[in-house]
C-alpha cells in the first residue's frame, strides 16, 4: 500500500511504474495481463506473493519494484516460475525508449 492505485485500461494497477510497463507492453504488441494467482513463500511462517503481470505467451510473471527488501528475496528465492524483476532502470530506460526486454 505505497503506491497510489491507477486505473489503466479498466485494470487497478499499483502506481505509475506498473502503468509504464503496461503501456510499454501494448506498443510493444506484448500481451498482459494483471496477474491474480498468488505462489506461497516463507517469510516468518507461510505467506502468499501476487507478482504484478503475467505475460501468457512467454509464461513469464513480471515484478515491478522500486527498491527491494528481506522479504522480497524470499519472494524470489521461493518463487517456482520464470520471474522478471522491473526496477527502477528499466523504469528509467522505458521511459527512454531504450528498454530491451530481457526475455
Amino acid at each position: 500500500g505505497r503506491v497510489k492505485q491507477t486505473e489503466y485500461r479498466g485494470i487497478k494497477l499499483h502506481g505509475t511504474w506498473e502503468v509504464i510497463f503496461a503501456e510499454w507492453c501494448d506498443l510493444n504488441e506484448i500481451l498482459w495481463e494483471k496477474n491474480t494467482k498468488y505462489f506461497k513463500y516463507s517469510w516468518n511462517g507461510e505467506r502468499k506473493y501476487f507478482p504484478d503481470f503475467y505475460l501468457q505467451e512467454k509464461d513469464i510473471y513480471i515484478e515491478v519494484k522500486g527498491y527491494v527488501t528481506d522479504r522480497d528475496l524470499a519472494k524470489w528465492r521461493d518463487f517456482p516460475k520464470k520471474l522478471i524483476v522491473i526496477d527502477k532502470s528499466a523504469i528509467l530506460l522505458i521511459r527512454e525508449n531504450k528498454f530491451i526486454a530481457p526475455w
